[in-house]
């Protein structure tokens, strides 16, 4: 199956070890940036066959679902992560709350975990608008 992704895409070529994340995001940027006008799943598929790990291809899916759903919210070669927990709530009770003060969103409450240390991080934050409902549809 990768041997045939591969030539479909047109792609051949060795996987080097990345054992670290830091190792595998320059790969994974480098092949965002020349894959720039391509579909952001093939863009995923294509760094993904890169990697030498399964983390490193989750991590190149997330990525490609990321741009898919948001494409104006995460730019090329930065990374996104989708801000979504909130211990013991549903996602219809999310308390974290967004007001808008001259179109600058800001954020109130709190989340119990999140993705950090990675240079150029987009957090895609699950919040409720403040003027809206407090439970069910309106989440933003």
């Amino acid at each position: 199956m990768r041997a045939l992704l591969a030539t479909l895409l047109g792609f051949i070529g060795e996987r080097a070890p990345y054992p670290e994340l830091a190792q595998w995001l320059p790969v994974w940027r480098k092949v965002q940036a020349a894959s720039a006008n391509r579909d952001p799943f093939v863009a995923s598929v294509i760094a993904a066959l890169k990697a030498d790990r399964l983390a490193w291809a989750f991590v190149s899916g997330y990525q490609g679902a990321l741009k898919s759903v948001f494409p104006d919210s995460v730019e090329g070669g930065d990374v996104g992560a989708l801000c979504v927990h909130e211990t013991g709530r549903k996602m219809t009770e999310v308390t974290t709350s967004v007001e808008f003060c001259d179109r600058i969103p800001r954020l109130h409450g709190k989340k119990p975990w999140a993705l950090t240390s990675i240079e150029d991080l987009t957090l895609l934050e699950l919040a409720r608008r403040s003027d809206g409902p407090q439970k069910g549809p309106g989440s933003t």
